[in-house]
């Protein structure tokens, strides 16, 4: 017998052939979803052919008994066989089943000078076992052929259907590999099927109404809702969410696409929030309304640090961290980086999920941050999923972008599931005054004393910039219930700042809360008054969502302020900024929708050539999937996690696990007590003895950790990061 992995605690070795066939099996069975089983099913037959050769069964037979070989390939046997057959397009899919689908360019040259000596044996096998196709071009479905002369949209076409391929395949070898060593791991409870969650989504939001009767928005809240989830028997396509915050965007859009799901056949939900903070608060809110108790989970929140609140070996734990590898869920709340670059990833854990969203409604949440510089193959790719994979796409902003006159979505057909023009006026709350003169920072500091005294000492405050914040708060000291909010505090610190703000503001006391835009997308704070430093339009807007945000008071206020010494954030931040700017000192209402309109033609048109800044269109159309990967970051800076002293917990005094396994346990449980930094703002701290470098790369903290600012580094950098 040919063996694919060595023996389980069992006993057994498992077999080449049971290998490829169940690999093969549970492939086909994903690539159905986007009508691709015979291309998946094939791939996944094909992907450990190379495991035939009789050096590799050495190899494997010595490790058994402890004795250490030379590795022998195994990958290019496969793809070898799919180049001779015409489907060499295949082979960077069997190639990277390991290590990451890696560049065509790179695959053909390596395989030009591959030795073949043992890819006799994997043809021979794959004739024993009748995995040669009478007809190999037929396994490619017609629609993502790019055609004899493939034009650029026809080859990232194919591009992306390689990524789903790619998908379907590790899925499901890892899988098949993972039933062989820990056979019934994954033996969990039939979950609800999205009509039962349906239904109990709408019984428990009208118990929720019921207990909320007085509430001035709730009625407006529940039209919205009612308009909203009346259109969700529409086809599969794009939709536009476009309402004002505090209108029940988080629920409307869930209801929607549980409902949309049911009556169109799809599979699942996937919903995308920017921040971790924001994710954790959507999730609890799709937690309440549809999980069946602490050991029935239904939704599944993926992001980096959802595991730090525990990992279980059973149970709902498990099935969280199972679940997170593949997205095998009804319901996913998940963090825009998460989700866009598993869109773009070439690593097999990073890629492993796609397949999952063929056949899914995705709601994209504040759709307003995506980032600028990517935005074209952003959309190109969700055009793609709507077009090809059967999928419906949400996107949900009360600044809601023109996506149809950009890039690879100009002209595609948005519908809207709220009509703008009839918005409840209960949710027109809050009016907008501009500070003619610009002001110093001791100018501005006054100002937010007199708006937070003339408003029983609460007033939100919101800069461009760390450094800004920074210079607004220092001025503030000795004021009741100041607080501050950035990225320089850990994930603990600003939970922790977050509920201290809510109490004082359920309890009507004073609170001055100064943040940097880390308050703006989804932050459920209601103040009475807010101070916006000028900033691109959608992030005034989002401000004015903190404001009176429940309608408690007949109207709410937002200052507008022009500081002298600001900073602001380069490109499309520092343009909107200006057209902004440009824009109210015309005279122009910040709220009207034909304003927003104006704001969004100007962006377009002065950025037009940077919405694929990095090119990654192009890179697509050479199928490099390696260098799409290493360009297509969320976060333009690469930053580094380190471990900082704060509540009781000490970074100095820990013990780093040595395992790989138990470190990164360790780093997902402590995640909520880092702080990330930039290259070059580590590398400072690294020379000046701040930051000290531990067991395998952990960054421990050496330098203060203030109480209200959290870490300080670098002004300079301060001044362009929020």
């Amino acid at each position: 017998m040919l063996a694919a992995h060595s023996r389980n605690d069992s006993g057994l070795w498992h077999s080449l052939a049971d290998h490829l066939a169940g690999t093969g099996r549970r492939a086909g069975t994903f690539g159905k979803a986007f009508g691709s089983g015979d291309a998946c099913r094939l791939v996944g037959e094909l992907h450990d052919l190379g495991k035939a050769d009789p050096a590799w069964q050495r190899y494997l037979a010595a490790a058994d008994i402890g004795n250490k070989l030379s590795m022998v390939d195994h990958k290019h046997a496969g793809a070898f066989l799919c180049t001779t057959w015409g489907l060499g397009t295949f082979a960077p899919v069997i190639v990277g089943h390991h290590g990451g689908i890696p560049d065509a360019t790179d695959v053909r040259s390596k395989m030009r000078s591959e030795p073949t000596t043992g890819h006799q044996a994997a043809i021979d096998h794959a004739e024993t076992l009748g995995l040669i196709p009478p007809d190999p071009q037929a396994v490619i479905p017609p629609r993502f052929r790019p055609g004899p002369r493939p034009d650029s949209a026809g080859m990232r076409r194919m591009e992306f259907w390689l990524r789903m391929v790619f998908s379907a395949l590790v899925d499901a070898d890892g899988l098949d590999t993972e039933e062989h060593f820990r056979r019934g791991r994954r033996e969990f409870p039939q979950p609800l099927g999205l009509s039962a969650l349906d239904d109990r989504c709408e019984a428990r939001r009208k118990l929720s109404l019921a207990e909320r009767q007085g509430d001035p928005v709730t009625p407006a809240r529940t039209a919205m809702f009612d308009e909203v989830t009346s259109k969700a028997s529409a086809s599969p396509g794009w939709f536009e969410l476009t309402a004002p915050t505090g209108s029940g965007k988080t629920i409307a859009a869930l209801a929607f696409a549980l409902r949309h799901a049911t009556v169109n056949g799809l599979r699942r939900v996937v919903t995308a929030v920017p921040f971790i903070s924001v994710t954790e608060q959507v999730a609890n809110v799709y937690r309440a309304l549809l999980d069946d108790g602490p050991g029935a989970p239904v939704v599944l929140e993926h992001h980096s640090g959802v595991f730090a609140r525990g990992e279980s070996q059973s149970g709902a734990g498990l099935w969280s961290r199972l679940a997170a590898e593949n997205w095998d869920a009804t319901v996913i709340v998940t963090t825009t980086v998460q989700l866009l670059e598993s869109l773009f990833g070439n690593n097999p854990s990073r890629t492993r999920k796609l397949h999952r969203l063929a056949r899914s409604v995705i709601v994209l949440d504040e759709v307003q941050s995506l980032p600028w510089r990517l935005l074209d193959p952003t959309l190109d790719v969700l055009r793609e999923l709507v077009r090809l994979y059967g999928c419906s796409v949400v996107l949900t902003t009360a600044t809601q972008p023109p996506f149809d006159k950009i890039g690879s979505a100009e002209g595609v057909e948005r519908r809207a599931l709220l009509d703008v023009g009839n918005r409840n006026k209960v949710f027109d709350r809050t009016d907008a005054h501009l500070v003619p003169d610009r002001l110093s920072w001791d100018g501005f500091a006054s100002r937010v004393a007199a708006e937070s005294d003339g408003h029983r000492g609460q007033c939100l405050v919101v800069l461009n910039t760390i450094a800004d914040a920074r210079e607004v708060c220092g001025r503030l000291v000795g004021r009741a219930g100041l607080a501050h909010l950035s990225s320089r505090l850990c994930p603990k610190h600003r939970v922790d700042v977050l509920d201290a703000v809510l109490a004082r503001l359920r309890e009507g006391r004073p609170c001055t809360l100064v943040s940097t835009q880390v308050v703006e997308a989804g932050i459920d704070v209601d103040f009475p008054v807010a101070i916006r430093a000028y900033g691109p339009l959608p992030a005034v807007v989002q401000v004015a969502g903190r404001v009176n945000r429940h309608g408690l008071a007949d109207r709410g206020e937002l200052v507008l302020i022009d500081p002298v010494d600001g900073h602001v954030p380069p490109d499309e931040y520092k343009i909107g900024t200006q057209i902004t700017r440009d824009l109210l000192r015309s005279g122009a209402d910040p709220f009207a929708p034909e304003t927003l309109e104006t704001y969004y033609d100007r962006l377009i048109h002065a950025t037009r050539d940077k919405l694929d800044k990095l090119e990654i269109q192009r890179e697509r159309e050479s199928l490099n999937f390696a260098k799409v990967a290493e360009s297509y970051r969320v976060i333009a800076d690469e930053t580094t996690p380190v471990l900082v002293p704060y509540g009781g917990f000490d970074p100095t005094a820990i013990i780093i696990p040595d395992d790989p396994a138990s470190r990164r346990h360790f780093l997902r449980q402590h995640q909520p007590f880092t702080v990330s930094l930039r290259g070059r703002e580590l590398n400072r701290c690294k020379e000046t003895g701040l930051v000290e470098e531990r067991e395998a790369g952990v960054m421990v903290w050496y330098g203060p950790y203030d109480s209200v600012f959290g870490l300080s580094v670098d002004k300079e950098m301060e001044a362009l990061i929020w």
